[in-house]
């Protein structure tokens, strides 16, 4: 009740659980618990000042006995909201991508094991996913954010969200008053889920009148229930690939190309390799090097067909964006692969060589 009635705004909880075999609670799935589940289960409160207290509140624990998640699966509830026809979404200043920048640089940004990557141009600065580490306190997420001079730099910022697991967004929580003015519009997948946390992302972008673009899933161009990757813009130098629909919250959001006048750069969030092989086949130069910031951060993402990759371009550079993790990303089969792209040259890392520019 304390804990209740403090001005603690995070709100999700975490369970420390041991599964019915593969009858756990599945990442991005929704379920309808009933009160007799939660007997025997204890709370504690998270410290508002420790590891993941920008969006955690508590820890559900339960000291004996699996427990079977699965029989409490219903379907997936999101937050009505408008949102916008790929038929009907030019960028607000298509003037700036007409052509491309002489000075288009990619930041990986070391952000622990979560996602930020930007491509930066004199007058624009476009962010793919604006996450951290779910281990970071707030002190460490305001500190991250303060990094960045977001608010300080006079220039134009478009957001784009992949997929909503926090590690790709949760660090827009902490963005201070002279860092919203810059924001023109955020654009993200129109499956927003009907927590408080998305609901406190809204609340945010509706407070300081920003341009919110919720992209419907992508329309199939041929039957099916597979999830696919389908271009759906493209102006001057960037190509926006929207997912079609799926249960699969990693693998239906939104990947960016930016193709400046040596590189691209390829921003896939955690789409799995085979599905983003499948949509860039063919739509772009192979004379081009490219800069691929890896799936997942290094993770389970699927395989890596290193020949069809390497057919697509003149040469890779492979990146990672990781930190410490409970999951072993990244893995080794992963790096391998991704080494193998890059002339068996090891991947640079985050956790290894801290935030990382390349020149487009």
């Amino acid at each position: 009740e304390e804990d209740l009635a403090s001005d603690n705004p995070a709100s999700m909880l975490r369970f420390d659980y041991l599964p019915d075999s593969y009858f756990g609670c599945r990442e991005g799935s929704w379920y309808e618990i009933p009160d007799t589940f939660w007997e025997g289960w204890v709370y504690q409160a998270i410290d508002p000042t420790g590891p993941g207290s920008v969006f955690l509140r508590g820890e559900l624990s339960v000291p004996e006995g699996k427990k079977n998640f699965s029989r409490h699966l219903v379907s997936p509830m999101f937050i009505e909201r408008g949102i916008v026809s790929a038929s009907y979404y030019p960028l607000s200043s298509p003037s700036e991508l007409a052509s491309v920048s002489t000075t288009a640089t990619l930041s990986v940004i070391d952000c622990g094991h979560g996602n930020w990557n930007e491509i930066r141009t004199d007058s624009l600065r476009i962010i793919y996913d604006v996450g951290a580490s779910r281990l970071y306190d707030a002190a460490q997420v305001e500190r991250l954010v303060a990094s960045q001079g977001i608010g300080t730099q006079g220039v134009e910022v478009k957001i784009y969200i992949s997929h909503w697991d926090v590690d790709h967004y949760q660090s827009l929580l902490k963005f201070t008053h002279a860092d919203m003015t810059v924001i023109t519009e955020v654009t993200a997948p129109s499956q927003l889920p009907d927590t408080a946390t998305c609901k406190r992302i809204m609340a945010l972008l509706d407070e300081h009148e920003i341009s919110v673009r919720l992209l419907p899933p992508a329309q199939r161009n041929a039957p099916g229930r597979t999830i696919k990757l389908i271009e759906i813009q493209r102006v001057g130098p960037l190509t926006v690939f929207r997912a079609t629909a799926g249960r699969s919250r990693n693998q239906s959001g939104i990947v960016l190309c930016y193709e400046g006048r040596n590189k691209l750069a390829l921003l896939v969030g955690d789409h799995h390799y085979e599905k983003i092989l499948n949509a860039i086949q063919g739509r772009f130069q192979s004379t081009k090097d490219c800069v691929f910031v890896a799936p997942h951060h290094g993770g389970n993402a699927g395989s890596i067909d290193v020949s069809a990759w390497r057919a697509l371009f003149s040469s890779f550079e492979t990146v990672i964006s990781c930190g410490d993790n409970a999951w072993d990303h990244p893995l080794a089969d992963n790096l391998n692969g991704l080494s193998a792209l890059q002339n068996n040259i090891a991947s640079y890392r985050t956790d290894h060589d801290g935030t990382l520019q390349f020149r487009l």
